[in-house]
């Protein structure tokens, strides 16, 4: 029942937020390499700290989670 509706809300999304959660991903994933700095002995994303990488995929990643589970008002009038 849950994932029934998660997937529906999902298939209602646009562009812009399946982008904006592409884009979460990839500072997530930033934010994991950097966090283990074991795979490269040259860190390439030095240029910024762990926290900025964070607080970017948080804020790309709101707008596509309010949508998901913001409630619908559908049928009230």
């Amino acid at each position: 029942m849950f994932c029934k509706s998660i997937t529906e809300k999902i298939k209602k999304l646009s562009c812009c937020d399946i982008s904006c959660a592409k884009l979460a991903v990839i500072l997530f994933t930033i934010v994991l390499i950097k966090g283990i700095k074991i795979i490269w002995d040259y860190d390439l994303t030095d240029s910024l700290s762990i926290w900025w990488w964070l607080v970017l995929a948080i804020i790309f990643m709101i707008k596509p989670i309010y949508k998901i589970f913001k409630k619908d008002n559908a049928g009230i009038n």
